[in-house]
């Protein structure tokens, strides 16, 4: 794409989403999508970092989903509302936190971030996923996010991320998780 990457009707402080109308740039919805898009920058660190092919395909499916999630929530009507995050999403993050919950001891109190860089991009990671939940559970508060799979995917995405920390931690032959104790 060559040529002028700007229109100029964000000026006035609004922007549109998928569907009709225009919304100003501090309203909720905005705050939640940004919150997505941090998340999904901080995942692209992280990969950036990993060695494993399947690591990497991890993350990027995990990042492909959040930007299905934004797409879900950008629609504003009725006639345009489509299926964009589908149950099937909370299903597969269900399954791989299950599969490493078998494969990884869990410790038992707080962990202090840092142990390697790894894991402590995937902390800050965690904690940038809080702060989605929290942004998209005021959404739904709102009736703004309409469907309950939805919260529950914000709301496993920590704990998949925390699991992913405890995981790179383990495999740091060097390393042990420092307790906040």
């Amino acid at each position: 794409m060559k040529g002028k990457l700007y229109t100029g009707e964000g000026d006035s402080g609004e922007t549109g989403v998928l569907g009709s109308g225009r919304y100003p740039k501090s309203h909720k919805l905005f705050e939640a999508l940004g919150s997505i898009e941090e998340l999904s920058a901080s995942l692209g660190i992280v990969k950036a970092f990993l060695i494993t092919d399947s690591e990497k395909e991890l993350l990027t499916g995990l990042q492909r989903s959040l930007y299905r999630l934004m797409a879900h929530l950008s629609v504003t009507n009725n006639k345009q509302e489509l299926e964009y995050f589908a149950p099937t999403e909370l299903l597969f993050i269900e399954k791989t936190i299950e599969e490493l919950s078998n494969e990884i001891d869990i410790p038992e109190g707080f962990i202090l971030p840092g142990d390697t860089i790894v894991s402590a991009q995937l902390d800050l990671a965690r904690a940038i996923s809080r702060r989605v939940e929290r942004r998209v559970v005021d959404l739904y508060t709102r009736k703004t996010a309409k469907q309950a799979h939805i919260l529950a995917y914000v709301n496993r995405l920590s704990t998949l991320l925390f699991l992913l920390e405890i995981r790179e931690i383990d495999r740091s032959n060097d390393q042990t998780i420092t307790m906040a104790k």
